[in-house]
């Protein structure tokens, strides 16, 4: 069967056109022209400062990351380590021609550092670039282009002088208890950390678990105190990192509160914009927990189901952050008695320095001081 003119003109125009224009890729070869450390190379710094790096003697050329991430495999002489490569950087060389540049780093699997890694001191590693269809991938002048073959080489590292490198995960600011102190490294380490404030007592704790992520819980912190912390990470080899840091404590203060027959409106200020809760209840085991959620510095809650008549309560104020909890000191109060008056020879009413609310003869005012503790009845 014959075809007709025009489609004979448009199969012929097809086959004059170049394929990239149609947008069918055209396969071509990556080509390494260089690595480091090169292949052979020893004494390599266990920590290399600009990472591995491959040379592509392709011009101009845009790598998918993806497999790269997938297609370079790291081996150690050191059964024991399981590394792989992250971090990729891609850039054009023009010295002394124009080529294309990959630097990645070093991560070892079952870290939880998100720091570049240290390499293992006085160890070979193997790096293998995989080739083929399933391999590496890039695109240059818009063809797709793929390593025919794998590619790989071996190095060997020297001796570790370095000291690790930390990174601090936790804010400045913390909660005044419960506090959860964070930090990794680019390596394996142990710690010591000494934490204080002007003029208190100096605590001090170690840990000989080497580890790239540590958290430690600090204790009993005094509300709106600064410590100071000192922390010692320190390697294998016996390579140490001093880091100082400063922890804000929370400050929960104007804590102050509107007492009636039974019911209680308290009001406090935070530091920072916390959510907050009230636990209170008849002993220090506080048996009940009112929250706010909203996050913020100023609060109010009221206590409506308190027991009528003259009955004494303990309450503490609980603000919630992401870093950990803070709790206020203990306070009490009493609710009124049915007599407004009945207070008249009550030292708890005399020290709290309160006011009756004479027209109203349900509600009994503590005035807010600049101490919070002389406004309300606490327990250390």
């Amino acid at each position: 069967m014959k075809l007709r003119p025009l489609t004979n003109l448009i199969i012929l125009l097809l086959l004059l056109l170049p394929v990239k224009v149609l947008g069918l890729p055209e396969v071509a070869g990556l080509m390494i022209s260089s690595v480091s450390p090169f292949a052979g190379q020893t004494n390599v710094p266990v920590k290399i400062n600009e990472g591995a790096k491959i040379v592509f003697a392709n011009s101009s050329l845009n790598i998918n990351e993806s497999s790269l991430e997938n297609n370079i495999i790291i081996l150690s002489s050191d059964s024991s380590e399981k590394m792989f490569a992250k971090n990729f950087q891609t850039h054009n060389s023009q010295d002394p021609i124009i080529d294309t540049v990959v630097n990645f780093y070093f991560g070892r699997a079952g870290d939880a550092s998100s720091l570049n890694c240290q390499l293992k001191n006085n160890t070979t590693y193997t790096v293998t670039l995989k080739g083929g269809s399933s391999g590496i991938k890039g695109i240059a002048d818009g063809y797709s282009q793929i390593m025919a073959s794998d590619y790989s080489w071996s190095f060997t590292t020297g001796d570790d002088t370095f000291s690790p490198d930390v990174k601090i995960l936790s804010g400045k600011n913390q909660p005044n208890v419960n506090a959860l102190f964070s930090f990794e490294t680019d390596e394996p380490t142990n710690y010591e950390i000494n934490y204080g404030y002007a003029g208190g007592t100096q605590a001090k704790f170690s840990s000989n678990n080497f580890k790239s992520r540590h958290d430690f819980y600090m204790p009993v912190l005094m509300v709106g105190k600064n410590y100071n912390l000192k922390l010692t990470a320190k390697d294998r080899q016996g390579n140490t990192k001093e880091v100082d840091f400063i922890i804000e404590v929370l400050n929960i203060s104007n804590v102050s509160i509107k007492i009636g027959e039974k019911s209680a409106q308290i009001t406090w200020q935070t530091s920072r914009p916390t959510a907050t809760a009230i636990e209170y209840g008849v002993s220090t085991k506080y048996e009940i927990k009112k929250n706010i959620n909203e996050s913020r510095t100023s609060h109010q809650l009221a206590l409506n189901d308190l027991l009528l008549g003259q009955n004494k309560y303990h309450f503490r104020i609980k603000a919630e952050e992401k870093s950990g909890i803070s709790y206020s000191i203990d306070y009490d109060f009493q609710t009124l008695a049915n007599n407004p008056t009945y207070y008249n020879d009550e030292g708890f009413w005399r020290n709290v320095g309160g006011e009756t609310v004479s027209d109203a003869g349900t509600l009994e005012l503590v005035t807010p001081v600049k101490d919070a503790a002389q406004a309300i009845g606490k327990r250390a």
